[in-house]
């Protein structure tokens, strides 16, 4: 608290607290009959505050009741994807009708993120106008026509807007991303209707109650590469970048004219409707019937691979990437969009696209009937973005509340590779199983309630741990089971509205008779992860016995395990019988069928927790990446998709720690690595378990021990593209590194393992 000095009568200097001495000054003014009008919070103090990113100066403006749940959060911890490394900005803006007092803080923006923040100025403070505001008013369809002025890097858009209004409120706001201006709105009756606009929000008089149309002329520099839309003499992208006037960020169907240079293709979302030629342009023309909340955009001078697969088209748009490499990205990509239309329902586009771009700088992204993926990524098995079509377009999300479609898209990732018809189920299951490793920015908030506004927390919340309950449900209601929530949420999905965790979570319990309604309230709702500790494991003649102990915050005590017996028989279970002995402690039954040897907590790492590093053992994928390498000198196309090597004509007397790449017919040594492997090699021709690959086009892969707790790894064989093996120690995978065949050993040693007649203990 501020003090002023003030003299007394008596000459005596003394202090009184500012606060004191305007309050009397302000009854006196009472007195007289005077007006007292507190000012408005001044747009240069908040100016500086968002310069300092001082969150607790910031939240000091705020009308009360306020503060508690703080939007000026973000300026702290910056945006989910990176939004606010520019630094914030306040800007007056007043309302286009009314004459009400705004603020806009604004910064550099992406189409997924949040950055446009909107306060009324009123004596109180400032009073937070979230995105979800929509004052009544609904955008029901876009119809865009798009030009590119490639000199100036500048994009010129109009939006034929139909709008629902209730007509209740003076006026609207739309949001864009701030470097877009407007230049006119005009109405159905051509008439040019007054706007004010600050940073990326637009102030627009509300037309009459029912339905409407406005026009919006607007147009930006388009140049943020790596970051969102580029323009340049090869490219014109606004992928990830927010060139869309949203309400409230709900979904809304388009039609789009894109106009661009001869010789040049243009790719936006839906159906393509037709190209009008002419000399000096030539002109795109989409509809998109799927409502959605996030729009994608792209022309450029294209080289365009496309092919008909079982009746629909598949595309690749690039600069750089050859006809060949093309043809094997539309089969993989056919494989992944059919195995997702057989778990999730019909996919509704005739054609599926992907965009190379060499300005999207972020990895990939969604765009429902295609994707963007920055150049380098591709060829690759990539299931993430076409889930999307499903858990985004489909179930549309606006990311405000949680990131809920991408912990769907993480997890349709894994979902894909272990449901996918290609090679054994069972052994694809076990391999691509994700270690559910949970991370101390897990304890910042919540799944269910994490979205843009809380930053990086939502990121890690929504790709990891959301992904992570997603895989651990599906272990506990099974694989059909967890089909048929996914397909049903998908069916059920009110279109035109934006999906949510509420919205899933209600399709499964009724699926599963509430059996799951405990489980997503702990695991949405709860911070952090499970934490216990199991001691106490013995088998009493009968059955194992053992006892769990929660730390913190409680969980439901059902844990997979597993049981091995003498001869390596397994069984994975569940304890039959669970006794609560005190809050967060429990007494469990395991049952047997003989007596055992080991007892395993948690065997394939689902349950999302802190797994301590003794739990993991080596897989394929680390030891080919990480470790040193022998390759066959007479062998030159083994293990293609790895860097140059040294080749030699032998293994060292100690192969301990090492790659070895190569054939017992030119290798010495090879042969006895591959028997130990289970690999029958017969010239160019590999059996394991009864499959046979020619490894001129295929290949294999194995971890194999060596005695004493010595292992190596052993490659043969030629992919066109980097096998993907997951968890496995021992892999076959078809010329697209595709896993067809696989040996996955779940935990037996590390925490949580108990050896049961032996020793006991970790």
């Amino acid at each position: 608290m501020r003090f002023i000095e003030v003299l007394g009568q008596s000459g005596i200097r003394g202090y009184v607290p500012k606060a004191k001495i305007e309050l009397i000054v302000m009854l006196a003014l009472l007195l007289l009959g005077a007006q007292v009008v507190k000012p408005l919070v001044s747009i240069e103090e908040v100016d500086k505050a968002l310069h300092d990113r001082n969150v607790t100066v910031l939240n000091s403006y705020l009308a009360p009741k306020q503060a508690a749940l703080s939007p000026f959060s973000i300026i702290a911890t910056g945006g989910a994807y990176g939004v606010g490394v520019d630094g914030w900005h306040a800007l007056a803006l007043e309302s286009a009708k009314e004459g009400r007092h705004f603020l806009v803080v604004t910064t550099r923006l992406t189409s997924e993120d949040t950055g446009e923040l909107l306060f009324e100025r009123t004596p109180q403070g400032l009073a937070y106008v979230p995105e979800t505001e929509r004052l009544g008013v609904k955008i029901l369809k876009h119809n865009f026509d798009v030009v590119f002025d490639i000199p100036k890097k500048t994009a010129r858009i109009h939006d034929q807007m139909s709008l629902e209004t209730d007509g209740k409120s003076p006026d609207f706001f739309i949001r864009l991303a701030p470097n877009y201006r407007m230049k006119a709105v005009v109405n159905a009756q051509e008439k040019t209707v007054p706007f004010t606009q600050a940073g990326g929000i637009v102030s627009i008089p509300n037309p009459v109650a029912g339905t409407s149309a406005l026009t919006l002329f607007y147009e930006a520099v388009v140049d943020s590469p790596r970051f969102a839309g580029s323009i340049s003499e090869t490219e014109c992208t606004l992928t990830n970048e927010l060139w869309v006037p949203t309400i409230g960020r709900l979904p809304a169907p388009y039609e789009a004219a894109i106009h661009c240079q001869p010789g040049w293709t243009a790719i936006a979302q839906g159906e393509f409707t037709g190209r009008d030629a002419f000399d000096k342009e030539q002109v795109f023309h989409y509809k998109m019937d799927l409502p959605i909340c996030f729009y994608s955009l792209s022309a450029g001078k294209y080289h365009d691979y496309s092919t008909s697969i079982h009746g629909r088209v598949y595309t690749v748009h690039s600069l750089h990437l050859p006809d060949d490499m093309a043809a094997i990205q539309c089969q993989m990509n056919a494989e992944m969009l059919e195995t997702f239309e057989r778990l999730f329902g019909k996919y509704p586009f005739g054609e599926w696209s992907a965009v190379i771009s060499d300005v999207y700088g972020d990895g990939m992204l969604e765009a429902y009937s295609f994707a963007t993926y920055q150049n380098g990524i591709l060829p690759s098995c990539e299931p993430h973005e076409i889930s999307h079509t499903w858990w985004g377009g489909l179930v549309p999300n606006d990311y405000l509340t949680s990131f809920w479609n991408e912990s769907f898209a993480n997890f349709s990732e894994a979902f894909y590779r272990r449901n996918s018809q290609l090679g054994d189920p069972s052994e694809r299951t076990d391999a691509f199983r994700e270690p559910a490793r949970a991370i101390d920015e897990w304890e910042a908030g919540a799944v269910r309630s994490s979205g843009a506004s809380t930053g990086p927390t939502a990121y890690s919340l929504g790709y990891g741990k959301g992904a992570y309950i997603l895989q651990y449900l599906e272990s506990r209601i099974g694989t059909e089971t967890m089909a048929k929530c996914l397909k049903a949420f998908v069916v059920q999905h009110e279109k035109g509205t934006v999906g949510s965790w509420d919205e899933f979570e209600a399709v499964t319990n009724k699926l599963t008779n509430g059996a799951t309604k405990e489980f997503f309230k702990q695991w949405l709702d709860q911070a952090g992860s499970e934490d216990f500790e199991v001691s106490e494991v013995s088998y009493n003649g009968r059955e194992i016995v053992g006892r769990l102990e929660f730390k913190g915050d409680l969980y439901e005590p059902d844990l997979p395990m597993m049981v091995q017996y003498p001869g390596g028989g397994r069984e994975f279970v569940t304890p039959y019988r669970i006794d609560k002995e005190a809050p967060g402690r429990y007494r469990f039954y395991v049952h047997t069928s003989a007596m055992p040897t080991l007892l395993s907590v948690d065997p394939w790492l689902v349950v999302p927790r802190k797994i301590k590093a003794d739990e993991f053992s080596p897989t394929l994928a680390e030891m080919v990446r990480r470790s040193p390498r022998v390759t066959d000198l007479n062998r030159p196309t083994y293990g293609n998709w790895l860097p140059p090597a040294n080749a030699r004509h032998d293994i060292p007397p100690d192969p301990n720690g090492l790659v070895i790449v190569g054939h017992p017919d030119s290798l010495p040594g090879m042969a006895a690595l591959c028997d130990k492997a289970g690999f029958k090699v017969d010239g160019n021709t590999l059996t394991y378990r009864g499959t046979t690959i020619d490894m001129r086009l295929n290949a294999a892969l194995a971890i194999v021990d060596l005695g004493s707790g010595k292992q190596c790894a052993i490659v043969l064989g030629s992919a066109q593209l980097t096998p993907e093996t997951g968890r496995a120690r021992v892999a076959i995978v078809d010329s697209y590194g595709r896993l067809v065949r696989a040996q996955t050993e779940p935990k037996t040693k590390g925490w949580g393992v108990f050896r049961l007649g032996l020793s006991e203990g970790h």
